[in-house]
């Protein structure tokens, strides 16, 4: 369930998404956003609303004076391992254990854009130009790839439009970041 969409254009780092959720076995259209702000990145998610939460609300990140020197290495040892510290620290266990979780990630060091792709048994991937998540990921990344050439935000919403009309768990309303 859901579409989460990423991209990297013109020195900038994108992420958009859409509202549906379940509560139990119900369908609605949540007030919780799956894109966020976490410090210095911006975040989208699904699976589990709890890990999202927790991640979007208590996650903790070492605050420096100075740019972090942000990279595979680091979203896979640093980043990873406060995510975890997170999860365990606020449930006792995982977050959404048995859920199907995964993320995207942007951080921007002075018009070096970023984005990386997180499964749920926490690999991390680097993306050099645009990634999607969800029930939507196939139809939205085949518009992305279409529409290379037009403005970001364009993109994400055609790309969520699309994902929308084709799969009955992508609704709106859609939030798109930009940093």
């Amino acid at each position: 369930m859901t579409c989460v969409v990423g991209l990297i254009d013109s020195g900038k780092v994108w992420l958009g998404a859409d509202r549906a959720g379940t509560i139990e076995e119900h369908f609605r259209i949540l007030s919780l956003c799956k894109v966020f702000r976490i410090g210095c990145f911006i975040a989208g998610g699904r699976g589990s609303a709890r890990a999202l939460q927790l991640i979007q609300y208590k996650l903790k990140l070492r605050q420096s004076k100075t740019p972090l020197e942000v990279n595979t290495k680091y979203m896979a040892t640093k980043f990873i391992g406060a995510i975890n510290s997170c999860l365990k620290k606020e449930d006792g266990s995982m977050a959404g254990e048995g859920v199907e979780n995964a993320w995207l990630v942007g951080y921007n060091r002075g018009n070096n854009p970023l984005l990386y792709h997180i499964q749920g048994d926490f690999s991390v991937f680097p993306i050099s130009d645009f990634a999607a998540i969800g029930t939507g990921d196939k139809i939205a990344l085949g518009v992305l790839y279409a529409t290379q050439g037009k403005p970001p935000e364009e993109r994400i919403t055609l790309a969520l439009e699309a994902a929308e009309y084709y799969i009955g768990t992508v609704r709106k309303p859609f939030d798109i970041l930009c940093l």
